[in-house]
């Protein structure tokens, strides 16, 4: 959202984007791809969206990422810091999510509402206090 409010521009989002690329990348790790939506309710046009269908809790940056790549949705797993990332992942019929407590899951809040998103025999959300730890507990397919 701070592309979409003004915050900063594409030109940043890649700066860092590219960053993190190579940092993931000196410890073996690989990104397929990254998607990003620039909308907000509050952002400056062009990217003033009151509910754009890629802005989470909307899953329409999930569905298509498993447009453009080999992804199976419902055997995916998503991690956020967020209820509303959980709830993305929910909306595109994945098999569950992670809520990890750094960042913007430390709100007292938030872990509760991405809690609630659990379902018998369904969509599961398991907890975690960081992004680290979060790998060891995903279930292997």
């Amino acid at each position: 959202s701070g592309i979409g409010r003004g915050l900063f521009g594409w030109s940043d989002f890649i700066l860092v984007q590219d960053a993190m690329l190579r940092a993931l990348a000196m410890s073996g790790a690989f990104v397929d791809g990254v998607l990003a939506c620039p909308h907000h309710p509050n952002g400056r046009p062009p990217y003033d969206h009151p509910d754009h269908p890629a802005r989470k809790p909307n899953p329409g940056m999930l569905i298509r990422a498993a447009a453009l790549l080999p992804i199976d949705l419902t055997r995916s797993w998503i991690v956020g810091d967020r209820a509303r990332d959980i709830a993305a992942g929910f909306n595109a019929g994945l098999a569950g999510g992670v809520h990890v407590a750094t960042g913007h899951g430390s709100a007292p809040d938030e872990r509760p509402a991405a809690l609630a998103f659990s379902r018998d025999g369904g969509f599961q959300v398991l907890a975690e206090p960081s992004l680290a730890s979060a790998p060891a507990i995903l279930p292997l397919f």
